[in-house]
């Protein structure tokens, strides 16, 4: 059991101190090779995080081609590099600026560019709810999902579910649309389950509070029913749903701490190419992108001998028939994508809990011992305690029944004088 309880702590202890991994040189020298195929997402990667790996004429020359096909990073980057040469620019200056390089990808056709200029119009220096508007639709129809929740919001039709379900819809059919079938899954679902915490605690003191109490309570029967329903697996149902678990944690790790907290922008969504692969990638980078795949293999693996193993040993007492082969593999599917999702979309708040479990499990493994021999030890410590107790406590009332007896002595002298 302790040995179980360790190797917990470890791979908590990893998901919550992990670094964000960076762009190792033969990482930088496989996308400088796919950056000169033309591969704009390899150039984003390598203008962001090269570092000393990218030269500065390098560094230049991919800026310059991202910019112009209206990379929104690009672009942001680009309005960076004209604010500090510009030296210190009014709030309204600054502003201008900055919807000056998002006006330009807007008109390029990049829909995060369309939204932020949109929500910048709304802004009290530089109102203009006409072209807001005219921006934000623009970005709406090209799936961005915080741009949808925006019109929405102008209509008056929002609900709590439109943030996830826009999310969903922009990952899937937007950003991650040429990945693979799990990618895409992958990071819909994570995003939908994130985007539903946030939309139900960002409308609980809104008018639609009741929803927000909805969804809340939706989540945590959710939470709760996973969790029972874990507890309740053993033997080789229980490896399955934790190598489930773990996959589905790392890979969500990977999209909400590595991929989205690198770029952590109001209202901008982004994708992982990494997560639920069993290949390397183009424009990835990384450690962590190394773990990706190998838990995709490790996790395929693991479901698969589990499954075979469970099927032989149904064959083997005769009670494998064409209903229960059915249920076997359905339950055996819906598990596995079960806590899957359930651990990716818990995830976006993985070093908060890595931090909590990880102390947990430190003081639970190396604060107390849980051998038979040391609950021997302390079933006698304890014993002996109680013993001592006792005699204390006999002694104690030895004396105070003395102390009362040599009192009534001494009434009773007292009253024969």
């Amino acid at each position: 059991m302790k040995k179980i309880f360790q190797v917990i702590f470890v791979l908590v202890l990893t998901c919550a101190l992990l670094p964000s991994c960076k762009m190792r040189p033969e990482d930088a020298e496989r996308l400088k090779a796919e950056a000169k195929a033309g591969n704009l997402k390899s150039m984003e990667m390598l203008a962001a995080y090269g570092d000393t790996l990218v030269s500065a004429s390098e560094h230049n020359h991919y800026m310059d081609v991202l910019v112009k096909n209206g990379n929104f990073r690009a672009l942001g980057g680009k309005f960076s590099e004209e604010y500090f040469k510009s030296g210190k620019l009014s709030e309204k200056r600054w502003k201008t600026l900055y919807m000056r390089w998002m006006e330009k990808g807007a008109r390029m056709g990049t829909p995060d560019c369309m939204y932020r200029l949109g929500v910048m119009y709304l802004e009290k220096e530089v109102l203009d709810t006409t072209k807001a508007m005219y921006w934000l639709r623009q970005a709406a129809d090209s799936l961005q999902a915080s741009a949808r929740v925006e019109v929405r919001k102008a209509e008056g039709k929002l609900t709590v579910l439109d943030a996830p379900r826009f999310a969903f819809r922009q990952m899937w059919d937007y950003n991650a649309r040429e990945q693979s079938y799990l990618n895409r899954f992958s990071n819909a679902t994570f995003h939908f389950m994130s985007e539903c915490l946030r939309s139900s605690w960002k409308n609980l003191f809104s008018s639609r509070w009741w929803q927000s109490l909805l969804l809340m309570a939706l989540m945590a029967g959710v939470l709760i029913a996973g969790i029972i329903y874990a507890l309740g697996r053993q033997g080789r149902e229980a490896v399955s749903v934790a190598a489930c678990g773990i996959y589905g944690w790392i890979n969500g790790m990977t999209l909400f701490l590595f991929t989205k907290g690198k770029s952590a922008i109001p209202g901008i969504l982004l994708s992982s190419d990494a997560i639920g692969q069993f290949s390397r990638q183009p424009a990835t980078f990384g450690l962590i992108s190394d773990i990706c795949i190998w838990g995709s293999w490790c996790c395929l693996i693991i479901i698969a001998l589990v499954y075979l193993l469970g099927l032989i040993r149904r064959i083997r007492r005769g009670k494998l028939s064409l209903w229960s082969f059915f249920t076997y593999t359905f339950g055996t599917v819906f598990s596995c994508v079960f806590f899957y999702c359930l651990a990716g979309g818990v995830s976006a708040m993985s070093r908060v809990i890595g931090f909590i479990l990880a102390a947990i499990l430190f003081l639970f493994i190396f604060g107390g011992s849980i051998s038979d021999e040391d609950l021997e030890v302390m079933d006698v410590k304890a014993q002996k305690r109680q013993e001592e107790e006792a005699e204390r406590l006999r002694k104690k009332e030895d004396e105070e029944r003395w102390e009362r007896q040599q009192q009534r002595w001494q009434d009773s002298k007292k009253n024969n004088s």
